[in-house]
């Protein structure tokens, strides 16, 4: 693959999901020729990289977060999915384990190929596109066992993240 600038990057970007390119107070850009950019930044308090744009290898860049995460002590990588989330889920790979209804909508519990936690929420439809987005988060050191996740749900439902 030939590389690109990042103008060329964001151009691409900008095209292809009607959104501005921009670096959000407190994230940093990384951009490599071949791999396209991504913007991100790091969450102590919440011990999660976030991840809010990506152009270009999209599993490079998660893998990318997930190594600074491990190098920071983080739980997890956190990102929004703004494309039809099972296309998405099958292309980095995971596997639904249990598709839950919550007011209407989907929340996926997902492992991937070494069997870590993803959840996947439903957060809002989009305004312009009709489309859902969700919230990615994937789980550095939690394995996606059945124990786990309704642990995991019990808790969600404790802090009062699983009414909605």
């Amino acid at each position: 693959m030939k590389g690109k600038s990042l103008k060329e990057w964001i151009e691409i970007y900008e095209k292809k999901t009607n959104d501005k390119a921009a670096i959000l107070p407190g994230y940093r850009l990384f951009y490599l020729a071949e791999r396209g950019f991504a913007t991100m930044k790091l969450d102590e308090e919440g011990k999660m990289v976030i991840v809010y744009q990506v152009c270009g290898d999209a599993k490079f860049w998660r893998d990318f977060a997930e190594l600074v995460g491990a190098t920071f002590g983080c739980n997890c990588v956190a990102t929004i999915c703004t494309r039809h989330i099972e296309p998405y889920i099958r292309g980095f790979g995971w596997e639904i384990l249990e598709r839950e209804e919550v007011n209407g909508q989907y929340r996926y519990w997902c492992q991937d190929s070494i069997g870590r936690l993803i959840i996947i929420t439903y957060k809002h439809t989009d305004k312009e596109t009709g489309e859902p987005a969700y919230w990615v988060t994937h789980y550095l050191n939690a394995k996606a066992t059945s124990p786990m996740i309704e642990e995991m749900k019990a808790k969600l439902k404790e802090e009062g993240a699983l009414n909605g």
